[in-house]
């Protein structure tokens, strides 16, 4: 089997996560959710989080 079947026959198996994957790929995603939108909304940063527990923030 060459590697483009054995891609698509794991898509096949693998769905659901696959498909979230694609949509975070969206122009819409992608431009309608920044970081600023998702700090209003009251989504925690893991980032700011890990800077804070490490004395940098």
């Amino acid at each position: 089997m060459d590697s483009r079947r054995l891609a698509r026959r794991a898509d096949s198996k693998d769905g659901l996560r696959n498909s979230d994957w694609r949509l975070s790929r969206t122009l819409a995603t992608q431009t309608g959710m920044i970081n600023q939108w998702l700090k209003t909304q009251g989504l925690i940063s893991i980032r700011d989080l890990w800077m804070k527990a490490h004395g940098y923030a």
